[in-house]
């Protein structure tokens, strides 16, 4: 999962929401969601955002809010059984402030609270896989390295938009590939609690 939100100083809402179910044993995605998002606070995207995200305003023009888009993420995780059985999955990210950050400050906006609130307790037994840490365990580095010094080093092709949720989510599902293929398997140690709460300081995403 790789979210992409808006870069104001004050709001920061998701507007793009991609991810791939890639299988550990067969090696190879076999499912993904993407949807862009449609930001309730901010009229419009600037040309930074746009920059570093990818994501323009054409784009979250005529897509849904985010609770609708949520709703879709779920019952797109229950087809594919993710919540039967949290265990058996992980979400593999770079960075934790996705998972621990973004997704709940967004889930605790003022508008959302009622209804997705409790959606903290349904995925927080899902673990999270960091790769970077993975990545320097299984190669021996005594620091982690950035995804384009990760794809790298494995002579994996160069992406010049590593910053594109979705681009990102695919460029973390080959990296993960390459390193099986060198004998990686996941670790206790690269695996950590999914500390899905709700922000005790000011949120990510600003109350009305």
């Amino acid at each position: 999962m790789k979210l992409e939100v808006t870069r104001t100083p004050i709001i920061r809402e998701i507007i793009e929401m991609p991810a791939l179910l890639y299988n550990l044993r067969d090696r190879k995605v076999y499912a993904s969601f993407h949807e862009y998002v449609k930001p309730s606070r901010i009229r419009a995207i600037d040309q930074k955002c746009a920059q570093v995200t990818g994501v323009r305003q054409d784009m979250v023009e005529n897509a849904d809010l985010f609770p609708p888009v949520w709703k879709r993420f779920k019952e797109f995780l229950q087809y594919h059984d993710v919540l039967r059985d949290p265990s058996t999955t992980a979400f593999l990210t770079y960075d934790k402030a996705d998972l621990n950050e973004i997704l709940p400050a967004q889930l605790a906006y003022k508008s959302l609270v009622d209804s997705h609130l409790d959606d903290l307790s349904l995925l927080s037994p899902i673990s999270r896989l960091n790769i970077k840490k993975a990545f320097a365990r299984q190669y021996k580095l005594k620091q982690t390295k950035p995804l384009r010094k990760m794809m790298g080093q494995l002579a994996l092709s160069k992406d010049e938009r590593y910053h594109f949720g979705m681009e990102e989510c695919w460029s973390l599902a080959r990296l993960v590939e390459a390193m099986q293929h060198d004998g990686w398997r996941p670790r206790t140690p690269d695996l950590s609690k999914t500390q899905m709460k709700v922000p005790k300081s000011k949120p990510i995403v600003s109350p009305e």
